[in-house]
């Protein structure tokens, strides 16, 4: 306002009241300014008494601290000693553990090794020769005093067939004990059969039942199949075909072949159940597709028992009305089996019903006089006219039957 040009205008009020607050306000932070060094000096001045007043303490308490330090220091070593020491006996407790949980995997690592090697031993037995039964003998003798539940399972099937000792079905009994206590499945449907055929123990069918109980509660296909056998034939329960299906059924879903024949046998003759050859063969084929691959593991190819299994199926095929499965699988068995005679009755027969009317008299006619059987010698003619007496039973006929009958020179 002082600086101002001569000839501008006046201030107005409103200029004058703007100054006026501007000095007022001015001079409010001047005071605050000088409100807040006072402060801060203030503050500084009760530091310096603080401090001043810490000091003395200090140096009060200084003696008694140079007193007590080396009690400190002593005190503090005997901690940390005491932790280290802590920390050891921890990671020495670890270690252990640690060691014990590896000792513990590496010789259940071993149960394993061992108990599939004495089971590949005990498929093997049958084949070996006497010296190397004794062998594989003291493998099992090693592995059952090492606790091994196979190998004592095993030991008692070695005594109980005799392979490379003395036949011992008392011992064999014992292992089977040692092993069923343990759990073995496998020793306590074995320890029913001692007790069902009286082998080292009094025969008995109610123990043998119980043990063949506790082996199939545990799944044991074989036991599973043995009850059946128990209510077929009556042994130690009531006779019960029906309950020996039931059985025979729950074996063969678990893939036991031998249950497989005996449902084959049942629907064959009708024992329990309706006679139903579509059955009889649904469950012969079912054994035959067991048998080719097991025989191939074992031998490398499907052969003889394969060949077998193939030529039932052509026989119950025939009963069954289903003649081309029976060619076919007469067809595969000759294959694996070509000079086999047996084979060639169900060829023959398949021919016949098929309406292959010369394959079939050249067939029945090329091997008249040939004996069938190894074990019993009958000759073909008598098997031919054997078997067209089983077909007629079933409602099986057909017009060249006796015209084959009377080329052979064999009648009903």
């Amino acid at each position: 306002m002082a600086r101002r040009p001569k000839n501008a205008p006046e201030p107005t009020a409103l200029h004058l009241d703007f100054i006026r607050a501007s000095e007022e306000e001015a001079e409010a932070r001047s005071s605050a300014q000088r409100q807040q060094l006072e402060a801060m000096a203030a503050a500084q001045a009760e530091r310096e008494t603080a401090l001043h007043k810490a000091e003395e303490a200090l140096k009060q308490a200084a003696d008694a601290q140079r007193k007590r330090a080396t009690m400190a220091r002593i005190r503090n070593i005997a901690l940390v000693a005491v932790s280290i020491l802590a920390l050891l006996v921890g990671w020495f407790a670890w270690s252990t553990q640690q060691q014990k949980r590896i000792a513990e995997e590496q010789r259940e690592q071993a149960d394993r090794i061992l108990g599939s090697a004495t089971n590949i031993f005990a498929k093997l037995q049958r084949q070996m020769d006497f010296e190397t039964k004794k062998e594989v003998l003291a493998v099992f003798q090693a592995g059952a005093d090492h606790g091994d539940v196979t190998s004592m399972r095993n030991l008692g099937i070695t005594y109980n067939y005799g392979y490379g000792v003395p036949q011992d079905y008392a011992k064999a009994r014992e292992w089977y004990e040692k092993a069923a206590d343990k759990g073995d499945e496998l020793a306590m449907g074995r320890l029913g059969l001692l007790y069902q055929d009286g082998q080292g123990v009094p025969q008995d069918s109610t123990k043998a039942r119980e043990w063949f109980e506790k082996a199939a509660d545990k799944g044991d296909p074989i036991a599973i199949t043995n009850l059946g056998v128990l209510y077929e034939k009556g042994w130690g329960v009531a006779q019960d075909s029906t309950k020996a299906r039931e059985w025979y059924e729950k074996a063969a879903d678990k893939g036991d072949p031998t249950a497989m024949l005996r449902l084959r046998d049942l629907y064959e003759n009708g024992d329990g159940v309706a006679q139903d050859y579509a059955k009889a063969l649904q469950w012969q084929e079912a054994y035959a597709a067991k048998v080719q691959p097991e025989e191939t593991r074992r031998l490398g190819k499907p052969g003889k028992e394969t060949a077998e299994a193939l030529n039932d199926v052509a026989w119950y095929a025939l009963f069954a009305r289903e003649f081309t499965r029976a060619l076919t699988a007469a067809n595969r068995a000759h294959a694996l089996l070509p000079d086999d005679v047996s084979i060639e009755t169900n060829r023959a027969h398949a021919l016949m019903f098929l309406e292959h009317k010369e394959d079939a008299n050249a067939l029945y006619l090329s091997n008249k006089g040939k004996p069938v059987s190894e074990q019993d010698n009958k000759l073909w003619e008598h098997v031919i006219l054997e078997d067209f007496a089983e077909f007629r039973k079933a409602g099986l006929t057909h017009p060249m039957m006796a015209d084959i009958e009377k080329e052979l020179g064999v009648s009903p």
